[in-house]
């Protein structure tokens, strides 16, 4: 195995990775579908439809 990385280098990537999450549009983020969802498409075929995906009650 490799070594871990320092705590320090674990952090600066992990802020790098939130600023760049929180940069993407929330009405895009919502848009994309989870990605088991996206896996059952892909093994259904093109002509696969999926229900809309709906969370909470």
């Amino acid at each position: 195995g490799r070594a871990a990385p320092a705590p320090t280098v674990v952090t600066r990537r992990l802020r790098a990775t939130g600023t760049l999450l929180r940069r993407v549009p929330a009405r895009l983020r919502w848009q994309l579908p989870p990605k088991h969802i996206l896996r059952a498409m892909a093994r259904l075929g093109p002509e696969a439809r999926p229900a809309p995906y709906k969370v909470g009650p």
